[in-house]
């Protein structure tokens, strides 16, 4: 009866998984070929059991049921590690042909060709006589087992992070799934004499769909992750505290009894399972303590992240301090052996980019462009892990899956503000080699719009910074140009001035000259002047004095400028002065025929 429970509960379990891993993705071959390879797990677990306990059947018919299934057990396995992660079937060279070959040597197995007969010896072992066609079983277990363990490993070898560590988890599932059935099947035989394990053996098949299973979730890993790591251990405790022990003190009882009642017996064996469950229970607790610490380390608590941002996000660091500080807190909390936090100005291109850890080379810029055509927040996202029924968002995904492939990342978060995308948060596999959890992923939502709202206003406050800076250099260069302008200006403007007084002192020293000599000639120093000749003798006098007044002007303008021009105030008698202008101002009136008249008043009397 005991037999026949656990056998259920792995049988069952097999299924379990199988559907699990199914519905989280259909459409992925690997998936529905591993959900077959359950089933038939678990037919061929009731069958093995029925070939040890036939009833009233022929042994035979449960014997060729074992080896019928265990053919396609054979074929499912290659083919599931074939497509393992998610190659198509399609693309497998020769598949059809090697299911036709494992379909004809199955239904072989049903005929006389591969078992004549079949017997259960007193140990409780099967001995059966064999065909001429064995051997063709044994090529077909062979070849296509060995194929896909000689093809694991060849994925193990050429794959790079988290698929390598998924490739590494179904290799130990395949070797304890194996070497249990070795073991139970052969060296305990051999050793002890013993064929009591044989009945449990297809049991140990569980190893095999646990450790794929957990392999397929790959970022998925998150509830799945916590059921299918406690599951395992509690199946493994349960073997090494209940069964194990069972099975040592049946065994014991029997080489020591050689009679025993029935009843007796049975309640012996009730009593030591009751007895080893009852001291299960109290190591349940120091037992989730230590599975805690193994499968569950980087657990953390998320309002403590979040309250630790925003404490940075308020602290008004500025954008390049604020970019690491943010990368630091989200790189130690998620246990990533690397990041990459890529910011984007409000145009679109890049801003800056912010690293921590050894991050992979890649160019920024396109990784931008890639990344644009992530259709969630966080990639790879619900939607594109099962099959989105959106065809081009989920073209537009690979596209992104391709860029993070290529720089060794694991996960990409969009930091998006309700306006635009500020940039994008780049995460390298976890340094345990564990999955983002969904843990992880609400963190890093959260933490992203909590950075989002920070690094926008900083990069606007940088922005206006830079601006600001722009302006003043841009005023200082053109004040520079203005002050060396001047400074030309002012040097020019010394050069006139210096030319004007120069000029002007070189022109009215002969112009005094010249108009001395003409009004000598015109008042007939120089002899009797005809009348027309002194027409023309006023007229130059009169240009003459023009071209006095104004060197006369030009030199005192260069003097105003230059501060030499000084008035020194005297006694004079503004009569006299104003009759010597009028003199000087008669020849110029008279060559235009006016008349200047002065009335020059009479001097004052002082008494």
């Amino acid at each position: 009866m005991l037999q026949l429970v656990i056998l259920t509960i792995a049988a069952s379990l097999n299924i379990l998984l199988g559907a699990v891993v199914y519905f989280s993705n259909s459409r992925r071959d690997s998936n529905r070929l591993f959900l077959a390879l359950t089933i038939v797990f678990s037919f061929w677990i009731y069958a093995n059991h029925w070939s040890l306990h036939p009833g009233d059947f022929d042994v035979i018919y449960p014997a060729r049921a074992v080896i019928f299934l265990a053919s396609y057990i054979s074929l499912f396995v290659w083919l599931t590690i074939q497509t393992f992660p998610s190659t198509s079937l399609t693309e497998i060279k020769n598949y059809k042909t090697r299911v036709l070959f494992a379909v004809v040597v199955s239904f072989l197995t049903l005929t006389p060709l591969v078992f004549k007969s079949a017997t259960i010896d007193k140990d409780g072992t099967t001995s059966t006589v064999v065909g001429p066609l064995v051997p063709l079983f044994g090529l077909l277990a062979v070849v296509y087992v060995g194929g896909a363990v000689k093809a694991i490993i060849h994925k193990f070898r050429s794959a790079s992070g988290p698929l390598r560590d998924q490739t590494r988890i179904i290799l130990i599932g395949i070797g304890l799934t194996f070497s249990s059935i070795i073991i139970t099947n052969f060296v305990v035989v051999l050793l002890f004499n013993s064929a009591i394990f044989i009945e449990y053996s297809p049991a140990f098949s569980l190893f095999f769909s646990l450790a794929f299973a957990y392999g397929l979730f790959r970022h998925r890993m998150y509830d799945f992750r916590t059921l299918a790591t406690k599951a395992l251990t509690y199946i493994t405790a349960l073997g090494l505290l209940v069964v194990i022990p069972s099975f040592i003190v049946v065994n014991v009882m029997r080489s020591i009894v050689t009679e025993v009642d029935t009843l007796a017996f049975n309640i012996a064996m009730t009593a030591t399972i009751v007895l080893l469950v009852s001291a299960f229970q109290p190591l349940k607790k120091a037992f989730n303590a230590a599975t805690a610490k193994i499968f569950f380390r980087d657990n953390y608590n998320i309002d403590e992240v979040i309250e630790e941002l925003t404490q940075i996000t308020i602290a008004g660091y500025e954008i390049n301090e604020l970019g690491l500080k943010a990368m630091n807190v989200v790189t130690e909390t998620t246990k990533a052996s690397y990041g990459d936090l890529i910011l984007l100005d409000s145009s679109g291109d890049v801003y800056d980019s912010y690293e921590m850890g050894k991050v992979p080379r890649f160019d920024v810029s396109g990784a931008a462009d890639a990344l644009r055509s992530q259709s969630q927040q966080i990639f790879p996202g619900d939607d594109f892990l099962s099959g989105s029924e959106d065809r081009e968002a989920h073209s537009l995904d690979l596209r992104v899956e391709k860029f993070m492939t290529g720089a060794k990342m694991d996960m990409s978060i969009r930091v998006k503000t309700q306006e635009e995308i500020v940039g994008y948060l780049l995460l390298g596999p976890k340094l345990s080699g564990n999955y983002f959890t969904k843990q992880d992923r609400d963190c890093l939502a959260i933490a992203a719009n909590e950075m989002a709202v920070a690094i926008q206003n900083a990069r606007r406050f940088d922005e206006i910074k830079t601006f600001n800076e722009t302006l003043r250099l841009e005023v200082e260069r053109a004040t520079k140009e203005l002050r060396e302008s001047n400074e030309k200006l002012q040097a020019l403007d010394e050069a006139k001035d210096e030319f004007i007084s120069m000029a002007s002192h070189q022109l009215r020293t002969p112009l005094t000259s010249v108009k001395g000599y003409l009004s000598m000639v015109l008042e007939g120093d120089a002899g009797r002047v005809e009348k027309g000749q002194k027409d023309l003798l006023a007229a130059a006098f009169t240009s003459s004095q023009r071209m006095v007044y104004l060197i006369a002007d030009l030199l005192n303008v260069s003097r105003l400028q230059t501060g030499r021009f000084v008035i020194e105030p005297t006694l004079a008698d503004l009569p006299d002065i104003v009759e010597g202008e009028i003199n000087q101002l008669k020849e110029t009136a008279k060559a235009k025929k006016l008349k200047v008249t002065w009335m020059k008043p009479k001097p004052a009397k002082w008494l």
